[in-house]
Formats: C-alpha cells, structure tokens, sequence
C-alpha cells in the first residue's frame, strides 16, 4: 500500500513536525492498496528520543477508519435531506395557510354583511357566535405560520393593547362550541386588581389558552374547568400576572407529564381513544411560552412572561 499522492505532502510535513518536536502526530490520510482500492487511516506515534532529544525511534499505529468516514458522509447527506424536508414543509404550511385565508376572508366578510342586515336578536347572536368562531379558525391558520416561524427562529411577538375581560369572553365563546352536552361548568377567575388593558400579544396569548383549556374540557367528563388569572405583583409600572387552568379531570400521571410537550404524543395512544385528538402534541405552546421570557412594557405597567404559572 501506498500514500494517496494527495495526502502525501501533507503526511510528511505533519511527519516531520513530530519529529522536530512541534506537533502531536497523528494524521487521517488515504492509502492505496494493491487492488487500486482506496482507503481511510487514522495514524498515530510517539517519537523515542535520545538524551540529546534527537528522534531515534518512531513507534505508531495505523487504524483503518474507511467505514467511519462513510457512515459520516452518510450522515451528513441525511442531515442535508432532513433539513431540504424540513424547508419544504415549512414553506408547505405557510403556503397553505396563507391559501386558506381567502376564502377565510370572504367568510368574514360575509358575517360582517350580515351583521348591518335585519336581524332579530337571536340571529344577531348567531352571527357574532360565528364569527367568533371564524376568528378561532383563523387563529388555528396563525398556528401553523407559527410552526414554520418557529421551526425557522423567526417568531417574534406583536404586542397591542389587550384587555383581559375581552380576552376571557372570546375564550368563553371558543370553548362553549367544544363543551357540547358535557356535565362541566366553565368557570372563570379574574383578580379584582388585575389592571384593565396590558400590551401584549393577545393572538397568541389566546392560542395558548385555547390549547390548556380546550384540553382541560376534552379530558373532564364531569365537574368543571377553572380559567384563573392573579395579580401576583404590583407596583408603579409594572405588574405580575400569574394564569392557571385547572379541571377535576382525569389528571396527567408523574410518567407522563414529562412529554406533555413532545409532538406525535399522547398518554393514550389506542386507535380507539376515548377522548380523541390527533397527538400532535404541544411543541407550538411550548415555543410561545419560550416567548413570554421577554418582558413586556403596557402604557404604565409591563408584563413579565417569565413569572406566568400556566398549569
């Protein structure tokens, strides 16, 4: 076997460091062998020196690292075909959620149409329940741009005046279309010094609640869901906010509340499952609540996302 003629000159000047004393030998370089097969070595040696410090005897090693390297570059082609997939539906999704706001928007309009017409209260009430509801939707078309965002570390916060009280009756709205004929009370908790309007992103502080609260209500099949929102601290310009969900329903085990916020996830995997849902898991609310880490500033207070307790 031989030297790969273009490893050679760089063999040799790593060869001849280690005997002058100024590198570690121990070079990767490709040998030839008789067959004309190519193949990857890994060397290694310690130079013997007399009392003079003059190199008299190199002792190495050679390990053949030819299936290492090819599993690397396999590797490495896998990453680069992960990454291509992950673009490509990164771009699927934002496409199609933006596809879907058209006929989203018509919707809306149409809604809004029907609102100046001649309607009686009851019917004037079904349309603002829609239309509410149509605003979820468009909310759960948000949810997949904030997939893509996400994936591509680009999500960032739109922060707008927000009230709360709003916030809740939209919530109320949202879930009463999930509670169906269930024995469960919605309720809803609001501190009396919570302050009337924050400056906060209210799309996605909504999109987590819907997420906790929806699931509160799917796994409660009797009892009721409690939406709790405390002012835990208070002062001249700032303000600590403190939100929790809780249910009397069937609980999350010690085992499985550690994966609550792995994607393709669920504690009940049947095909038959008694609650339904498609396990896609929670990675999105995980991402947004990553986001409430920055502090926020509201037009005499912030909002420390930080210190929020959602359970």
């Amino acid at each position: 076997m031989r030297v790969h003629p273009d490893d050679l000159v760089s063999a040799n000047a790593q060869l001849e460091a280690a005997l002058a004393g100024t590198v570690q030998y121990d070079p990767i370089f490709r040998l030839i062998k008789a067959d004309g097969s190519t193949c990857y070595v890994q060397a290694a040696a310690t130079i013997e020196r007399d009392k003079n410090g003059n190199a008299v005897r190199v002792i190495g090693i050679n390990i053949d690292i030819t299936e290492q390297r090819q599993l690397e570059a396999t590797l490495r082609e896998a990453k680069l075909e992960a990454d291509a997939a992950s673009a490509a539906k990164s771009a699927f999704l934002a496409n199609m959620s933006h596809e879907i706001r058209t006929p989203m928007n018509a919707v809306f309009g149409m809604l809004q149409l029907m609102q100046h017409t001649s309607l009686s209260s009851q019917q004037q009430d079904y349309v603002s329940k829609t239309q509410t509801a149509a605003k979820s939707l468009l909310g759960l078309l948000n949810d997949i741009l904030d997939f893509s965002k996400i994936d591509a570390g680009k999500l960032t916060l739109d922060l707008q005046p927000c009230s709360i009280e709003l916030l809740m009756r939209d919530l109320a709205v949202v879930l009463s279309g999930n509670h169906g004929n269930q024995d469960v009370e919605v309720m809803f908790d609001l501190d009396s010094a919570l302050p009337p309007w924050l400056l906060a992103d209210q799309l996605r502080l909504q999109q987590i609640l819907i997420n906790l609260a929806g699931n509160a209500l799917k796994f409660t099949l009797s009892g009721q869901v409690t939406v709790a929102i405390n002012c835990l601290a208070r002062d001249t310009d700032t303000v600590t906010l403190q939100i929790a969900i809780t249910d009397t329903g069937i609980g999350i085990s010690d085992e499985q509340i550690e994966r609550i916020f792995t994607g393709f996830e669920q504690a009940e995997s049947s095909t038959s499952r008694r609650f339904g849902g498609r396990g896609l898991g929670s990675p999105s609310v995980k991402g947004w609540l990553s986001l409430w880490a920055a502090s926020y500033k509201s037009p005499v207070r912030s909002v420390s996302a930080a210190v929020f307790g959602l359970m």
